[in-house]
């Protein structure tokens, strides 16, 4: 090795030893330095448009502009109107404030490629309207309808919108909405805090104090890491379903999010959808018989053939959870849930097929998991604490449910089954459950007589038999 650097060495200076090696000159040149680099408006060449004395300015060609001041046009008149036959026009606001009124669109590129940033736009009947729009670091305003109206392929990041009398931010498919607020939008039937159409994504955004619906997408959308409060709804005899936190349409997800506060659902699931990690709190606790609302509401409304992770229902009234059929719901807990609008204050009800894994409830005013049709499985979980007379654990009303290997403890009845017929429902299998410190283990409510397809076996823990519609009785082996 260090013959190999002597030499190499060797060979270097014999080079440089035959070689006449200058440098550069030293001095700089004379007179004034100037820059080597492209100034901004060669990077991107922008035109000003200063203060004008008469509205609309129209904008005829795509490139770069930028607002030299703020502006204020007539009552029902744009401020701006890009009239581009093709290509994307660029609008810096530089900070300004542009004011509109009456029911002309503020800023009007409709059907039009626009990108605006940097800026506040207040009142006028829509602050911007456009086709494929992509905003950044907005605030608007005091619109009587929308204040964000754009097409397909929109993008909206950084956006702040206040008081809009329909719809915050409404758009079509395909439109990205990253980083949002809006406070106070929608009516009691329409609109709402962000509306969207199918495809859509809704990233890190709060929705406050709306109306109708806080986030409505349509199918196949994404909302990621979002939270809805205070949104109301419906008229006063309840005929509309509105007054929902977060809905989506069909096969799509929801993570990370949460709904509290909502008049009437937290979250609802289109079909096939799939929502995790969520949190719905405190929704439906107004709607009760005395206000004249008769819409069955509280935490998560979940569609045919959804699936529920990791998601928590806690101090709801009617429902922690609806599901309705072939819903599979895992990990999940359902607690507080109160009886409102006549609905009893379940945790969890299934209608047909639907399945309950390893999830929880506690302390809810009626049954923890209500299987309320056939064919649905509870499987693991553990309800405690739901101590009302004739209130179970878990309740099985239909056929060919199962449950097994749950813990039932410290109800007032333990496993309830209900029957109106001189049978019990067919197929039932009840097993492997822990019944324990209730009233009445595992109780039959109706006049009934045992079948042979019915598998339901103890033990079942002593007590006091309570009384109710029918006689009841403790099965066991």
């Amino acid at each position: 090795m260090n013959a190999d650097r002597v030499i190499v060495s060797g060979l270097v200076l014999a080079l440089f030893a035959g070689a006449s090696v200058t440098a550069g000159p030293l001095s700089p040149p004379a007179g004034p330095v100037a820059s080597t680099g492209k100034s901004l408006s060669e990077i991107e060449p922008r035109t000003v448009i200063p203060v004008p004395t008469s509205y609309p300015v129209v904008i005829s060609a795509p490139g770069s502009y930028v607002l030299a001041g703020p502006l204020t046009p007539p009552s029902g008149t744009s401020a701006i109107q890009f009239t581009q036959a093709s290509g994307r026009a660029s609008l810096d606001l530089n900070g300004f404030t542009v004011t509109g009124g009456g029911s002309a669109t503020v800023i009007d590129a409709t059907g039009k490629n626009l990108s605006i940033r940097n800026g506040t736009v207040v009142g006028g009947a829509i602050g911007i309207k456009g086709g494929s729009v992509i905003a950044t670091d907005l605030i608007l305003e005091l619109q009587t309808l929308h204040g964000l109206d754009v097409d397909r392929q929109s993008s909206v990041r950084n956006v702040t919108i206040i008081s809009s009398g329909t719809t915050g931010i409404r758009g079509t498919r395909d439109v990205v909405v990253e980083n949002c607020t809006v406070n106070n939008a929608g009516t009691l039937t329409a609109g709402g805090g962000i509306v969207l159409g199918d495809n859509a994504i809704v990233r890190d955004s709060r929705v406050d104090n709306c109306k109708n619906v806080g986030i409505d997408v349509g199918a196949g959308s994404t909302i990621v890491a979002c939270s809805v409060a205070n949104t109301t709804g419906t008229d006063a005899n309840g005929s509309t379903a509105s007054g929902i936190g977060i809905r989506v349409g069909a096969r799509s997800t929801i993570t990370n999010s949460a709904a509290t506060v909502n008049t009437l659902w937290g979250f609802a699931l289109g079909t096939g959808s799939t929502i995790t990690n969520s949190a719905a709190g405190q929704n439906n606790l107004s709607n009760d018989l005395s206000t004249g609302r008769n819409n069955p509401g509280g935490g998560f409304l979940i569609g045919t053939a959804c699936i529920v992770q990791n998601c928590t229902a806690d101090t709801n009234g009617g429902f922690g959870f609806r599901a309705d059929a072939g819903a599979i719901i895992t990990a999940s807990t359902a607690s507080n849930t109160r009886a409102v609008a006549g609905s009893l204050g379940v945790g969890y009800e299934f209608s047909t097929g639907g399945s309950l894994i390893s999830s929880s409830s506690r302390a809810n005013a009626s049954h923890g998991v209500l299987l309320n049709g056939s064919n649905n499985t509870v499987s693991g979980g553990t309800f405690t604490g739901h101590s009302g007379a004739s209130i179970a654990g878990v309740a099985v009303n239909g056929s060919f449910n199962r449950v097994t290997g749950v813990q039932s403890v410290n109800n007032n009845v333990g496993i309830i089954i209900f029957t109106t017929s001189a049978t019990l429902p067919s197929g039932l299998q009840i097993t492997g459950n822990m019944v324990g410190n209730t009233n009445t283990g595992i109780g039959v409510s109706g006049s009934f007589a045992l079948s042979a397809s019915n598998f339901v076996p103890g033990p079942v823990s002593p007590g006091t038999l309570t009384s109710g519609s029918g006689p009841w009785i403790n099965i066991g082996n």
